[in-house]
């Protein structure tokens, strides 16, 4: 691989994509090059579109439009109109020798409307790798073994890229720095090539990517669909009556925004119960239910709430403090840092199954450690796994009653 690593676009001229070539625009021809319509009449071809116009006083009948491009690589164009007259144009084309590879660069001006931003536009025109100092080989890379049949791919590939202008052949050089190309092997049973650039990027300006600010990135309910979903909730509570089809309308709309909204899942428990019961027991989406009091009291949820809780970190932030917890069929115990605490369980706890009273002694662990804090980022550990769904899904699949 050469130590050029600025690759230039080889061969035509430097013209422009979707601009229109002077010296051929309007041009006549004969009218043996096609048709198409007159007065206006638009066309397209390589990714542009324009219309045509002209005016004769002759007649000829009509007909329908006709596209061609000439081997010349210009789009020919005939126009026939209702006075049935034939003219044709040659129209300037795209110029189609660009390579596929760097052809970015061709649409600088589009980026500029984009952003101002100097590195994209940098980038669009071209990148060039920054090496630190001088790459130098002193030795020649180890070139893996290949088969008959993985020759015969790599050359193919290579080929391609040279089609395509990505790779350009280049002279032996003293200051040269070689690389190898090695194959790995594709879900579909085929072959990925790839160039081994491990030793050239030893000279590469190391810089640290750091997402700043990341934590304040965050997934959002849009403010429109948050007061639509606040209206609906409101019109559903106000009803004596509600249809199936409503409620699971609404419940699904709730469940969608869990990308934004922390505690989506579980303030929708009562009304995913509700609706799944009256399926249960034979009702119809037509069939009409009231509301039971914990699917209202979810409903009053979001409409106080959505707001204060529209907003979901992309990155979860850092924890400010970690608690452990611990339960047995006696106690429970929990600790924080250097600090811990724990205690007994009363004659009416010592009758809850395991998971439950581990998930109470996470709960207990968790009041005692932030009583006097607010806005903490807790990370809990927790030996039970039950438990741990339980906490990480809100909740259980099925609510008490």
């Amino acid at each position: 691989m050469g130590q050029n690593t600025d690759m230039p676009i080889q061969g035509g001229k430097e013209t422009r994509p979707f601009e229109m070539g002077p010296q051929h625009e309007g041009e006549e021809l004969g009218a043996e090059h096609a048709s198409a319509r007159g007065h206006g009449s638009a066309y397209r071809g390589r990714g542009y579109r324009r219309s045509v116009s002209y005016k004769n006083k002759s007649s000829c009948s009509k007909t329908q439009s006709k596209f061609m491009e000439s081997k010349s690589r210009f789009i020919s164009i005939t126009v026939n109109n209702q006075d049935k007259c034939t003219k044709s144009f040659l129209i300037s084309p795209i110029q189609c020798n660009l390579p596929i590879a760097g052809r970015l660069r061709w649409f600088l001006k589009n980026w500029q409307k984009i952003t101002g931003d100097h590195f994209i536009l940098q980038i669009v025109q071209g990148y060039k790798l920054e090496f630190y100092t001088l790459p130098l080989q002193r030795q020649l890379p180890q070139y893996p073994m290949f088969n008959r049949e993985q020759k015969d791919y790599l050359n193919q590939e290579i080929q391609k890229l040279l089609e395509k202008g990505a790779i350009q052949p280049v002279h032996q050089e003293q200051t040269q720095f070689l690389s190898c190309m090695f194959l790995v092997p594709k879900k579909d049973g085929g072959n990925r090539p790839v160039i081994n650039l491990k030793k050239l990027n030893d000279f590469i300006t190391y810089e640290h990517f750091k997402m700043e600010d990341s934590q304040e990135m965050l997934f959002t309910l849009a403010q429109e669909n948050a007061v639509k979903i606040n209206q609906e909730c409101h019109q559903i509570l106000n009803l004596q009556w509600v249809t199936v089809r409503k409620l699971a309308k609404i419940t699904g709309k709730l469940v969608s925004t869990m990308q934004a909204i922390i505690p989506a899942n579980l303030q929708c428990r009562y009304l995913q119960l509700l609706q799944i019961k009256s399926l249960v027991e034979g009702k119809s989406y037509e069939t009409k239910i009231q509301l039971s009091k914990g699917a209202q009291e979810e409903l009053g949820w979001w409409i106080n709430q959505i707001d204060q809780s529209n907003g979901r970190a992309i990155i979860s932030a850092t924890p400010d403090m970690v608690i452990t917890t611990d339960a047995s069929n006696k106690g429970w115990g929990a600790v924080c840092g250097n600090i811990s605490t724990g205690g007994q369980w009363g004659l009416q706890e010592l009758e809850f199954h395991i998971n439950l009273k581990e998930l109470l002694a996470a709960l207990l662990g968790l009041k005692v450690f932030t009583k006097s804090a607010k806005c903490l980022a807790v990370h809990m550990r927790v030996d039970n796994t039950t438990a741990v769904a339980y906490i990480n899904k809100m909740g259980a699949q099925n609510p008490a009653p």
